[in-house]
């Protein structure tokens, strides 16, 4: 499997202060490597990398400071202590592949990514104080390990275990942690009958009985992760982030999800889940960072037959991510990239993706697919809406950059938008592409008959772009009327000769210029051959002549009887 690594974009401010603080940057400060039983002490570190052990076993760093873009990284190595130190900009302890490591009374630990234990063994992280704008620490798969006495101020996405099996969450232990004043609840094989709303900075719960309803949430510093539970619904919750692994039949609705590093929302292992009326939200105040944004949005990972509905979501990078997943649908939402595609979509297949805003970056396509099969990205056209931008029929996605056209303002792009797949070469179409503006005709109808030189024209559209109005021209085969400039006005009266008319009505956006014809007849106003009055009087004229004819007829009838028997023998 391919899947992205995770990257980091400091801002223009993040990066200046980097200047300013680090200076000239170097490779590293002290690099050991291959080394035993070593010690680093009461030394203060400037440079990319503060102090580097790797495959060090029985080595000491004892009470040293960094003003580093990373603090201490460890790499595969055993039984080596850090002791007291302080520091760090964009993280302060990496640990990976480590065993039977300590980490002990570093008091002044800060950075966006502040302590990290990747596929680590029995360590330990005991009286540790962070201090952070990022999420503070991350057990990445690891097992055995015990955190101890530790807290963390003014950060976001604390205490997170990062697993992908069921020991990697029950094997630790979390004792006397907190951020910003509140406990974490770290619980593993218990029944959870009730959760205080606001009692915790971030929840943890692993192979637990839980309530089939948490609601009311309000975790300002952490987020909810829930491995291998029982069902549930979680509602009405303002949170850091939500992580569903292994669960089956779970809910996730209205809930404000605010800044969220790492991912706000991660489906791992799940089924038939439901993401519904979702959003994200930050609270950084920084001019450089508005609209405000969370790092990444939801993913979804080795997951079949979940929803994703009516949610908005504002990131740094994807919005929504498919890993391996399968029949999922994904349908309404608002989903807006600052850095990146607003989707990704990655060995998966049987999804249908349609009613979706997707705005990116310019600088990568709205939609990203890798290995991917039967990728369906619209419904039937002129289903009834309204749609994602405001139209009046649902039908496929709106794509930010979308090159056609719509000629005939139905709300719908002329020609499909593409997908190309960047392993197959598939191409997946999006035949119904939305447009920004649309409009609807109500009076007259296309090739209409009128019987008076007196024309209304009525119209009716929806906006979701500046546009500077409509323009009408009405034309036959001698004559036009040119282009009329009736603002947004949506009806139009005028007088016009018997004929044959096109109506052209017209807008112009900056992503659109659309227009729609309208072909008209216009009769002659028919004179009646007999008014009402003319028509009694022929009436009276007829009848009178039938009269007459009638009595000349019996008149005849009865000469010639009187002929007949004159004639006639005696």
């Amino acid at each position: 499997m391919i899947y992205p690594h995770l990257r980091w974009h400091p801002t223009a401010e993040k990066r200046r202060l980097l200047r300013e603080r680090l200076g000239l940057l170097y490779a590293w400060g002290i690099y050991l490597d291959n080394c035993t039983h070593c010690r680093v002490s009461n030394c203060s570190v400037l440079a990319t990398a503060g102090i580097v052990l790797n495959h060090c076993v029985n080595c000491t760093i004892y009470n040293c400071s960094f003003e580093s873009y990373q603090g201490v990284i460890l790499h595969d190595c055993t039984t080596c202590k850090v002791h007291g130190v302080s520091g760090g900009m964009f993280g302060a302890l990496w640990a990976s592949y480590c065993c039977n490591c300590t980490f002990e009374s570093c008091t002044q630990l800060h950075g966006l990514y502040t302590v990290i234990l990747h596929r680590c063994y029995y360590c330990r992280l005991l009286s540790c104080k962070l201090s952070v704008y990022g999420w503070s620490l991350l057990l990445s798969r690891s097992r055995f390990c015990v955190l101890n006495s530790c807290s963390a101020e003014g950060c976001e996405g604390v205490f997170w275990i990062e697993g992908r099996d069921l020991v990697d969450y029950t094997s630790h232990q979390i004792v006397n942690c907190s951020a910003g004043g509140k406990p974490v609840l770290y619980l593993v094989n218990q029944t959870v009958y009730q959760l205080e709303p606001s009692a915790y900075s971030s929840i943890i719960l692993a192979n637990c009985q839980i309530p089939d309803k948490i609601s009311g949430l309000q975790l300002s510093y952490g987020r909810i992760e829930l491995a291998f539970t029982s069902p549930t619904n979680i509602v009405n919750c303002s949170v850091g982030g939500i992580v569903l692994h292994g669960l089956s039949y779970s809910n996730i609705s209205q809930v404000t999800l605010h800044n969220g590093l790492r991912y706000s929302i991660w489906l791992l292992n799940c089924t038939h889940c439901h993401i519904t009326n979702c959003s994200t939200y930050s609270k950084s105040t920084s001019s450089d960072e508005k609209p405000y944004r969370t790092e990444y949005g939801v993913l979804v990972e080795n997951t079949t037959n979940c929803i994703i509905e009516n949610c908005s979501l504002l990131t740094d990078y994807f919005c929504l991510q498919l890993c391996n997943s399968h029949n999922c649908l994904i349908h309404s939402n608002f989903l807006d990239a600052k850095w990146d595609s607003s989707l990704r979509i990655y060995h998966s297949s049987n999804c249908t993706i349609y009613n979706n805003c997707f705005r990116s970056s310019k600088l990568h396509t709205p939609a990203y697919a890798y290995n991917c099969s039967n990728l369906v990205l619209n419904t039937t056209a002129y289903t009834s809406g309204p749609n994602i931008v405001g139209g009046f029929y649902l039908g496929g996605n709106f794509w930010i950059r979308y090159t056609g056209v719509d000629t005939n303002l139905d709300g719908y792009g002329d020609s499909p938008y593409s997908v190309i797949d960047n392993c197959s070469g598939a191409v997946f179409y999006d035949y119904l592409p939305l447009t920004l503006l649309g409009v609807k005709v109500l009076e007259p109808g296309n090739n209409t008959v009128l019987n008076t030189t007196t024309v209304t024209i009525r119209w009716t559209y929806y906006n979701t772009t500046s546009f500077s109005g409509f323009y009408l021209c009405i034309a036959n085969a001698t004559w036009s009327s040119g282009s009329i400039h009736v603002g947004f006005n949506t009806t139009y009266r005028t007088e016009l000769e018997p004929g044959n008319y096109t109506i052209s009505l017209s807008a112009e956006t900056q992503d659109y210029t659309m227009c729609i014809h309208l072909l008209l007849t216009v009769q002659s106003l028919a004179q009646p051959i007999l008014g009402y009055e003319a028509s009694s009087v022929m009436l009276t004229t007829l009848l009178l002549i039938t009269v007459a004819l009638a009595l000349i007829a019996a008149s005849l009838r009865r000469s010639m009887h009187r002929a007949s028997q004159a004639t006639t023998p005696s």
